[in-house]
C-alpha cells in the first residue's frame, strides 16, 4: 500500500480517515487491535475482565430483562472478602467494549448502543452501583482513569447543521457536578465541561442547527500524551487545527495551532507523533516524515486560546 494519501474525511461527529492516492512519504501499516474502539458487533461480545488492587470486574451477558431490557451485568469480586456483587448495566449496553479503573473506587465502563454513538459508565465499587451514564461520541480515557475527553452526542441522522463540540469529564465528581446548573443528573447528552470551540458552553441541543463557520467537526481520535494533557485535529469550512489541552491547577488550557491547507495531509500527525501506531476510524495508521512533524509541531505555531475552570460546575446557558 504505497503512495498512499490520508485526507480528512468531515463527515458527521465519526469523521474518518479516508484513503486516496499518489502522495509520497508516507507508510501506511495496520494498527494493533485497540479494545476501547472495537467494532459494533454484539452478536460476538468479547470477554471483558478488570483487576485492581482490591476488586476484579468481569462483564456477564444475560438474557434480555423482559422489563428494562438489560442483557449486561458487571461481576465484582472483592478481595480479601467474601463478598461479591451484580451491577446490571441499563439496556444501551448492547456491547461492552472495555472496563478501565478510575479514581476513588470507581470503574469507568465503555460501551455501545449502535456501531455510531457510545455509552459510558461510571461504576461505584463502593456501593456497588452504576453511578452516572452519558452518551457521546469518540471518547477517549486518560491513563490514570481520572478524565475523559469525548465529543457531544446529537443524534446522527437527519440533524441540521450538527457540530463536534469536545468536552472534558471528571471521573472522581459526582454526576451533578459534571454538569452545568439546572441540568439534571441523569440527563445523559449535556454532560461534561466544554473544551472546544472554546467558550462554547453545555446546553441542550447546541451541538445542532449552529451557525455557519461554528461547524467544527473532529478529526480522528482524543490522543492522551500522559495524564494530564491530550491532543486532537478540528475543522471547520476547510481550515484545520491541532487543539492541544493541558490540565493543571483546576483549569483546562486550549492552545491551537492551525493546519495549513496545503498540509492537510498532516492532519493524522498528531496521533502519530504521540503514539507511534493509533488506531484510526479506518483501521490503518500512518507514519510521517520528521521534517513534516517539526513544522506542525513548533511550539511558536501554538497560540493561546482559553481555558476551562474546573472547579466549579460546567457552563451553561449564558
Amino acid at each position: 500500500m504505497k503512495n498512499i494519501i490520508l485526507a480528512l474525511c468531515l463527515v458527521g461527529s465519526a469523521c474518518a480517515v479516508c484513503l486516496c492516492q499518489n502522495a509520497p512519504g508516507i507508510n501506511v501499516q495496520r494498527a494493533p487491535f485497540n479494545p476501547e474502539r472495537a467494532t459494533f458487533k454484539p452478536e460476538h461480545q468479547r470477554p471483558i475482565t478488570l483487576e485492581t488492587a482490591t476488586v476484579s470486574a468481569e462483564l456477564i451477558s444475560t438474557a434480555p430483562d423482559p422489563l428494562t431490557g438489560s442483557s449486561k451485568a458487571i461481576r465484582l469480586r472483592y478481595f480479601g472478602k467474601a463478598k461479591e456483587a451484580l451491577v446490571h448495566l441499563p439496556f444501551d449496553f448492547v456491547q461492552v467494549n472495555a472496563i478501565r479503573q478510575g479514581p476513588a473506587g470507581r470503574l469507568i465502563v465503555l460501551g455501545m448502543p449502535t456501531g455510531d454513538a457510545y455509552v459510558v459508565g461510571i461504576l461505584d465499587t463502593n456501593t456497588h452501583r452504576l453511578i452516572d451514564k452519558f452518551t457521546c461520541y469518540n471518547p477517549s480515557i486518560s491513563p490514570n482513569g481520572h478524565y475523559i475527553a469525548f465529543t457531544k452526542f446529537f443524534a446522527p441522522h437527519f440533524m441540521p447543521s450538527p457540530a463536534d463540540h469536545s468536552m472534558l469529564y471528571i471521573v472522581a465528581r459526582s454526576p451533578q457536578e459534571n454538569r452545568p446548573k439546572g441540568i439534571p443528573s441523569n440527563d445523559d447528552e449535556d454532560v461534561g465541561f466544554e473544551v472546544f470551540p472554546p467558550g462554547i458552553g453545555n446546553w441542550k441541543a447546541d451541538n445542532i442547527a449552529v451557525a455557519h463557520g461554528s461547524e467544527y467537526q473532529l478529526a480522528g481520535w482524543y490522543i492522551w500524551k500522559g495524564d494530564d494533557q491530550y491532543f486532537f485535529a478540528s475543522g471547520v469550512s476547510g481550515r484545520l487545527s491541532l487543539v492541544w489541552v493541558s490540565i493543571a491547577n483546576g483549569s483546562a488550557f486550549i492552545r491551537t495551532a492551525n493546519i495549513p491547507k496545503a498540509r492537510e495531509v498532516s492532519s493524522s500527525a498528531p496521533y502519530v507523533h504521540l503514539r507511534k501506531v493509533d488506531v484510526m476510524s479506518s483501521g490503518v495508521a500512518a507514519t510521517f516524515s520528521e521534517r513534516l512533524l517539526n513544522k506542525v509541531f513548533a511550539h511558536k505555531d501554538f497560540v493561546n486560546a482559553g481555558s476551562v475552570h474546573l472547579t466549579a460546575l460546567p457552563m451553561g446557558k449564558p
